[in-house]
């Protein structure tokens, strides 16, 4: 699993914990009830960052192949500032 989806995985999980945890505690229930929850909301939110970090892969490598195939000089190590280029100036009149 790529590093992008793991890491979209791991804070939308920890986002529902911690959402969990201050909903419960906010609604005045027993620790255990909010603990269970607040677990259950952690799996969740880890598979729907899951589901999430492999569609937002596949479509920024989508976009990345259709990119570099309709660019020919993609590949270029110049990148183009929208300025002309600068000659260097050695010190030698000329």
């Amino acid at each position: 699993m790529p590093q992008m989806v793991r890491t979209i995985a791991a804070c939308l999980g920890l986002t529902a914990f911690a959402v969990a945890i201050a909903a419960g505690l906010l609604a005045h229930n027993p620790a255990g009830l909010v603990l269970g929850r607040a677990l259950a909301a952690l799996v969740v939110g880890q598979v729907v960052g899951i589901l999430i970090g492999q569609v937002g892969t596949r479509v920024v490598e989508d976009q990345l192949r259709a990119y570099v195939s309709s660019n020919p000089h993609a590949g270029r190590a110049e990148v183009s500032t929208g300025s002309p280029p600068v000659e260097k100036n050695d010190g030698v009149a000329g």
